[in-house]
């Protein structure tokens, strides 16, 4: 999971619960540990505080401390959940809170699987006002198989944030983007140089590496560059990746390979 902070969440926290509990009483006793302290003793604190809040603003700090202390502890679920609460509670609470818990509920999802979730908290933080390049990024990835220009556009929205190509990672995925994109808009010219720039940016074997030679076969046969389709079916069926439509692409590709049959130039025998 990406790191969770959110700056200035723990001194709203404090501010909060101490403006309605008094500095010195239990209270903030309990909100200076649910924001200091780190593992179960956190988490706990955090709760006894919330069976005490009400008012939304001071919940949203509250639940956010406690999201960021979950998923510290690898418990996921617990976190997603206090991220969901705090967009479910009613007016009042602090558009920075807001924002931030929308932003981590893109990558969270994201990154679990839930594509859909992600891309609706994606774009409710965006409209929120966030201008996180990693957000513009998974928006572009998750659209990319249906709206090939909003998916681009969202990429190019990333990179004027500042999204940096700087890993392998995020250069394979910005590629991968482009690449889907322009097939879907039956642009396999431009798709082809993306689709080759990925190839020694992931891992041999892996699912990303199956999906990346699908896309290359695909490409090249469009392109005629048959060679090229034929190795990357070949590769896709030398790793298990048993298909009958990539049985069928082959058989094409080898009729397509085949070299043309000699016409006979013997004259039929008069009788």
């Amino acid at each position: 999971m990406l790191k969770k902070i959110l700056i200035g969440a723990g001194v709203l926290l404090l501010i909060a619960i101490g403006a309605v509990f008094g500095v010195y009483s239990h209270y903030s006793s309990l909100s200076k540990a649910c924001v200091n302290s780190k593992g179960p003793g956190a988490i706990e604190a955090c709760t006894k505080l919330l069976a005490h809040v009400t008012a939304p603003e001071r919940r949203a700090a509250c639940l956010m401390q406690r999201s960021v202390h979950y998923s510290d502890a690898g418990k996921e679920a617990e976190s997603i959940a206090d991220l969901k609460e705090i967009t479910a509670l009613p007016a009042g609470v602090p558009p920075k809170i807001q924002r931030g818990a929308y932003e981590l509920l893109a990558y969270d999802l994201n990154e679990t699987g839930d594509l859909q979730g992600a891309l609706k908290y994606a774009e409710l933080a965006i409209s929120a006002g966030s201008e996180k390049p990693e957000l513009y990024l998974i928006k572009a990835e998750l659209l990319g198989p249906v709206q090939f220009a909003a998916a681009l556009e969202a990429l190019t929205k990333a990179e004027s944030l500042g999204l940096k190509a700087d890993t392998s990672s995020v250069k394979a995925r910005a590629d991968s983007v482009r690449a889907e994109a322009y097939m879907g808009l039956g642009q396999y010219d431009k798709a082809y140089p993306f689709i080759k720039e990925m190839e020694p940016l992931v891992k041999q074997g892996s699912n990303t590496d199956m999906r990346l030679h699908e896309k290359l076969g695909i490409t090249c046969f469009n392109l005629k560059l048959y060679p090229e389709a034929k190795a990357a079916y070949e590769y896709l069926i030398a790793k298990g990746q048993n298909s009958p439509a990539y049985d069928q692409a082959l058989a094409e590709i080898n009729a397509k390979l085949a070299p043309p049959r000699r016409r006979s130039t013997k004259r039929a025998r008069r009788r």
